[in-house]
């Protein structure tokens, strides 16, 4: 069965009209297919009904605003309507079809996998900024993306995109640089997960948090996180349990202090980039 025979039993089977999604247009077929295995995104499930008007200033469609000029730019952010999401609603869910486009301006997004026998398995992150759709009604979700806190995104159906980067080619160009570092980002995890111990893969984590949640230019030695110690766990593939005591580790070796579970101030950060590149000590 197909992704849109699979939507439309759901309907049929009295579940909301918006889980269908509306038809949608890719920009190329490069863009879908890395920005499908990159991210893999959003559906019009749990889709908010507000809709703000856009505005070309907002964080997430700042990559394009550098690109395109302020002009373009202010044309292309009117293609847009940004959309609220509480803690916990899903933008996406695996199997899905993909109407739109979708990129985070405010928030904190988690993507999860399922596998049989075995639920939801976390596999990414997208932060204000990120890509949130890149695949068309004719490609189904690879992924679940939930929003772990309230979070906004803007949203533009594929076919009006798709006339407007017609005229503006460097709209392709920008995409794909998204898509590509999201790309990257997910390799990155991978071999964090495969290749490193606990401790290791948790200095790598707050690193990497670091580097999201700090402004352009700008060094960040505290972190925020806005998720809990078991969602942590299955991001880096491990328990709970052992994820508290990475964290206990971590501040016994003067690399972390901790004025709560969601506050850290990174304290040796030196120290922190060793141990995440396998420099520190040997640690199981």
């Amino acid at each position: 069965m197909g992704c849109k025979d699979r939507a439309t039993a759901r309907y049929a089977r009295g579940l909301d009209a918006n889980q269908v999604a509306g038809p949608g247009k890719p920009l190329d077929s490069k863009l879908q297919v890395i920005g499908a295995a990159a991210m893999g995104l959003a559906s019009s499930k749990d889709r908010p009904e507000r809709a703000e008007k856009p505005a070309a200033c907002e964080a997430g469609l700042l990559p394009f605003r550098a690109r395109l000029g302020e002009s373009a730019a202010a044309r292309f952010a009117t293609l847009f309507r940004r959309r609220e999401v509480p803690a916990g609603c899903a933008l996406a869910r695996e199997g899905d079809d993909l109407p739109e486009l979708m990129i985070l301006d405010h928030g904190l997004v988690a993507l999860y996998r399922t596998k049989p026998g075995q639920g939801e398995q976390m596999v990414g992150w997208c932060f204000p900024g990120d890509l949130l759709a890149a695949a068309t009604a004719q490609e189904c979700a690879p992924v679940t993306a939930r929003a772990l806190v309230p979070s906004t995104f803007w949203a533009a159906p594929w076919e009006s995109l798709d006339r407007f980067a017609r005229k503006q080619p460097e709209v392709h160009r920008c995409l794909l640089d998204l898509a590509e570092r999201s790309m990257a980002r997910m390799r990155a995890h991978l071999l964090v997960v495969l290749a490193k111990s606990k401790l290791e893969r948790l200095a790598a984590f707050l690193l990497e948090i670091r580097d999201r949640e700090a402004a352009p230019g700008g060094k960040a030695e505290r972190v925020e996180l806005a998720m809990d110690r078991e969602v942590i766990a299955q991001y880096l593939g491990l328990t709970v349990e052992s994820v508290s005591r990475a964290f206990t580790a971590l501040k016994d070796r003067g690399l972390i202090e901790m004025t709560d579970p969601r506050h850290i101030l990174l304290s040796d950060l030196a120290g922190l980039t060793a141990l995440a590149k396998g420099e520190g000590e040997a640690v199981s």
